[in-house]
């Protein structure tokens, strides 16, 4: 992920990504090395990314949303 959409510091602190400089072609190649060779590491990211996912789905932030709401006087 480039750092140009707002979501790349939610991947970057939950290590569920790496995260690049716009238009900077080595990093890109040495993050994409580093995601084949490493298959303890990949696993990791896989599962951080799917967490992340889990934890942004619609029908959570319905629920958080609904919650604010109700709790208001």
């Amino acid at each position: 992920m480039s750092r140009i959409t707002g979501q790349w510091e939610e991947v970057y602190r939950r290590s569920a990504g790496l995260v690049v400089e716009p238009g900077d072609g080595i990093a890109l190649a040495a993050a994409a090395r580093r995601i084949a060779r490493d298959s303890e590491f990949r696993t990791s990211m896989a599962e951080n990314a799917l967490r992340l996912a889990e934890s942004n789905r619609w029908e959570e932030l319905a629920h958080v949303l609904d919650r604010g709401i109700r709790s208001r006087p």
